[in-house]
């Protein structure tokens, strides 16, 4: 029998592991060459910028700029609002109503057509509560109408903050697909205003408008029109007047239910609420539309505290105050 000599068997050994390795690493190159990013996308970082106790639009599907088709999906929630998907990829922030100024962020999944997977990014959200701080954009708010029984025509840019140019403004009913309002009536743009006629079936309904700059991409907002068909209700808030006995208080806050002598209306979804001043010796969290909580510095000592409390419906706001005895 013929015996191969050591050194040629360890170079055939080596020669074969050497084959084997190429091509198992020609097999992961060919893996990932078979599922690439079938379609290359662009962010925009444009930040989104919303008033405290106000809203914002953002329309997901316009920050990404892609030459095929992609899914979006929002994949983390905002720490410091409330995030609500209208539609496919429009979406509307809300900010807490104690968060005045700071950064939130909203995070979102891209994925193929065929549902692969390609990257994860998010939106950054700054609430400012000085107009004067915004960059030169178009900042929308949200208008009511009501006593709707027949068409109205509604001046909605005017309490809109647009910066620049007012002839390069553009107005448009915002309803990429039927799943958009308005409902129970239609809408069309007149000039500068939207004309609403509602149908039989209308007691209430709302249209989605956009506003944006024929000049400059950079300058768009949605702005919501809420319409009704009765008065507009009335608030009426009274101060209240809440006596804690020190050595009774087994928690370190309590809940002033501040809301319970007030007048407000049913559509609680129109509010805003905010603490307008804040305590002197303890801490004050509004949990609208329910109550305040106070938070006691020390539940042994007696002394008196006070706080206002703020209630905004539409453009109608009203005030009042809480006095707290600590006994």
């Amino acid at each position: 029998m013929n015996t191969i000599p050591a050194k040629i068997t360890h170079v055939i050994r080596t020669l074969l592991l050497a084959t084997v390795i190429i091509a198992l690493y020609s097999c992961d190159v060919l893996e990932n060459d078979a599922s690439p990013n079938e379609n290359p996308v662009e962010i925009s970082d444009q930040k989104v910028y919303v008033l405290p106790n106000g809203s914002a639009y953002i329309d997901l599907y316009s920050k990404v700029k892609t030459l095929g088709t992609v899914k979006l999906n929002v994949s983390g929630q905002p720490r410091h609002g409330n995030l609500t998907e209208l539609s496919n990829g429009f979406l509307q922030y809300s900010p807490d109503h104690t968060f005045r100024k700071g950064t939130d962020a909203i995070a979102f999944s891209i994925y193929s057509e065929s549902n692969q997977f390609i990257r994860l990014d998010s939106i950054v959200i700054i609430v400012e509560n000085d107009t004067t701080q915004l960059p030169c954009g178009y900042y929308p708010r949200n208008d009511s109408t009501f006593n709707v029984t027949g068409t109205v025509s509604i001046p909605v840019l005017q309490n809109d903050i647009l910066c620049g140019d007012s002839s390069d403004v553009i107005l448009e009913i915002y309803r990429p697909a039927t799943s958009f309002p308005p409902y129970y009536g239609t809408a069309t743009v007149v000039g500068t205003h939207i004309q609403y006629t509602p149908n039989s079936a209308f007691t209430s309904d709302k249209i989605i408008y956009k506003v944006y700059s024929s000049t400059d991409t950079t300058k768009v907002g949605y702005g919501v029109v809420y319409l009704y068909n009765e008065a507009p209700c009335t608030v009426q808030l009274n101060s209240d007047q809440f006596d804690i006995p020190a050595d009774t208080v087994t928690t370190d806050s309590v809940r002033l239910y501040v809301f319970s002598n007030d007048i407000l209306c049913q559509d609680t979804a129109q509010y805003s609420f905010s603490i307008s001043k804040a305590p002197v010796y303890g801490k004050a969290t509004m949990r609208s539309p329910y109550r305040i909580d106070y938070k006691l510095l020390d539940t042994t000592a007696a002394y008196t505290d006070s706080l206002r409390y703020k209630v905004c419906y539409g453009s109608q706001c009203q005030e009042a105050s809480v006095s707290i005895n600590v006994h």
